[in-house]
């Protein structure tokens, strides 16, 4: 009897805490949007963490207290070192969700849970590349993709983009090509243009890539985020690429956790000792909590309604912003068709962005992000906001953008 009265304390207790959670996040919800009233304050629409609260984060949150009660409790399980690969009730987890979400057949022996999708990027990178080797990237592209080849001596060619929906030509991404391209590296929806990969621009990758034995690295972290009642369409879904597709993801963004740092791998069975080897004997156990990951798999396991509630939210927030955008004078935006980025375009005003971003921020305190880093060629004169906010402060910011645009001609 007494240890059924304490079960029921205990049980009491973690409700009361995951109450306490709750308050706490309405409460920095609150004190944020006191902050965006005042004049004062500096209005961030740069950094893509997002900001939606749904029904994701609390499942997720309720499951990773449960897992930490569970860890004060004998035999102790949830707070000793993960296994290297990962939690395995999280492993399944993912398989399951590519299989019957993507209809792509991944064992749970092919996944890998990482600390943040980047460190399976930077793995995989490291793993499969040598010096000298050349991968290819979309220009524009993710800026650190273009670095962490530089880091290991790899050369970074880039693929040129058509500027209206930022798609590149099959015949531009197969001149690319040559002896020494190992990989095609880039994210679906792309960050930072917000462009969807076609089936037709899949299957020209396809093609070259059985010819020339390439490998793609997919960064899958916004594809759930496709609008327009469209769906991503992923490389391991052509047959012909799913031995060579390594696929990353994360909690990050559908599942508004980027703290909790849970990053995940899938990898081709063949390539799966060398990139596990490069983990393990480089990264050592570098690796999530054990019952962060337990927390975790309450995000890849049924029902999943909040996927849909936050992607219609950041469409609205994308249909508000673009054509706000397109209003101001010398300012150009596309209708991006996925992911949380604007990418816009400031070329006519005849300022470098690097002193539009600063004077900005300064004049107005609005921050955005210069978008010059993220390619070679492209991305000159753009910059990448992010849509990480609701729309009356994205309306308060763009009202002010327009604002410093027109003192720039006075």
């Amino acid at each position: 009897m007494v240890e059924v009265r304490t079960r029921v304390r205990r049980a009491r207790d973690m409700q009361q805490n995951i109450y306490n959670v709750r308050y706490i996040c309405i409460s920095v919800t609150l004190l944020k949007w006191l902050r965006y009233l005042t004049d004062i304050s500096t209005m961030e629409i740069r950094i893509g963490g997002g900001d939606l609260l749904g029904p994701a984060l609390p499942k997720v949150r309720d499951a990773l207290i449960k897992a930490l009660y569970e860890a004060t409790e004998y035999p102790y399980t949830n707070t000793s070192y993960p296994p290297g690969e990962g939690v395995p009730q999280l492993r399944e987890a993912v398989a399951e969700y590519y299989r019957k979400r993507w209809h792509i057949e991944y064992e749970s022996s092919q996944v890998v849970v990482t600390c943040g999708a980047w460190q399976g990027v930077a793995a995989t990178m490291n793993a499969l590349l040598k010096p000298g080797d050349e991968v290819l990237i979309t220009d524009p592209g993710y800026v650190d993709y273009y670095n962490s080849a530089r880091d290991i001596n790899v050369k970074a060619v880039p693929v040129p983009c058509r500027k209206e929906k930022w798609h590149f030509y099959p015949e531009d991404f197969k001149k690319a090509v040559t002896d020494k391209t190992r990989m095609f590296i880039h994210s679906n929806p792309s960050n930072p243009t917000g462009s969807s990969m076609t089936k037709e621009e899949w299957e020209a990758v396809e093609d070259v890539a059985e010819e020339r034995d390439l490998l793609v690295l997919s960064d899958e972290i916004y594809k759930e985020i496709v609008y327009d009642g469209k769906d991503a369409i992923l490389p391991a879904q052509f047959k012909g690429l799913k031995e060579r597709t390594i696929a990353t993801c994360s909690l990050s963004k559908i599942s508004n956790g980027p703290g909790f740092r849970v990053g995940l791998l899938l990898i081709p069975e063949e390539l799966y000792p060398k990139i596990m080897k490069y983990i393990i004997v480089y990264m050592g156990r570098a690796r999530p909590a054990t019952f962060v990951q337990l927390g975790a798999v309450a995000a890849y396991t049924e029902p999943r309604n909040h996927v849909k509630e936050i992607r219609e939210e950041y469409e609205k927030r994308r249909d508000f912003i673009v054509p706000r955008l397109n209003e101001i004078e010398g300012l150009s935006c596309p209708m991006y068709e996925g992911s949380i980025y604007p990418f816009v375009d400031i070329t006519q005003l005849g300022i470098k962005t690097a002193d539009f971003v600063k004077e900005l921020r300064q004049k107005e305190k609005v921050s955005v992000r210069d978008g010059e880093s993220m390619g070679v060629n492209l991305s000159k004169g753009k910059l990448r906001l992010c849509v990480r906010e609701p729309v009356p402060v994205l309306e308060e910011a763009c009202d002010r953008m327009e604002r410093f645009v027109k003192s720039l001609k006075k």
